[in-house]
């Protein structure tokens, strides 16, 4: 890669652009956070639309960086790495290391998401199964080694 091989125009402007998403994609993440905490299934489920939007616009912008670098399989963390970025304006440079440093914050607060997310869901199939009256300590394996609840059959709640 050389500054002769790439289109400098492009390669700011698809960076930048990178980045403005990344930003949006963080804030969305912020209220996405903020959503979990008060259980709004309804402006949970926009803002989850709006991340899947806002990733394939990532997506989308990570090919036209993978097109303008020349590169098949674009990474940031990579694309830092090789010995001619630092043949590059300082002003991209500085843009691709914002990049990286926003991708890492916004996997962390997903990641995050996800595990309250996960969590809610065990504690609403627990509840589920105490209202369904079945054991939940009660565990049972498939062939597989998966695990399953069992079929144990005790009052459920409101039965005398």
């Amino acid at each position: 890669m050389s500054q002769v091989d790439i289109d400098i125009s492009l390669l700011s402007e698809s960076i930048d652009n990178l980045l403005n998403l990344l930003n949006e994609f963080e804030a969305t993440l912020d209220q996405e956070s903020d959503i979990l905490k008060t259980s709004d299934t309804e402006k949970l489920t926009r803002i989850v639309t709006n991340k899947k939007l806002l990733s394939e616009k990532i997506e989308h912008t990570l090919k036209t960086l993978s097109k303008v670098t020349k590169q098949q399989d674009f990474s940031i963390s990579q694309f830092i790495e090789q010995t001619n970025f630092k043949n590059l304006p300082q002003q991209i440079q500085e843009l691709f290391k914002q990049v990286a440093k926003q991708t890492i914050k916004c996997h962390d607060k997903n990641i995050a998401n996800g595990i309250t997310l996960q969590s809610f869901t065990n504690l609403n199939d627990a509840f589920l199964q105490i209202l369904k009256g079945q054991d939940t300590q009660s565990k049972t394996y498939t062939s597989s080694g998966s695990s399953t609840t069992s079929n144990t059959n005790s009052k459920p709640l409101g039965k005398a």
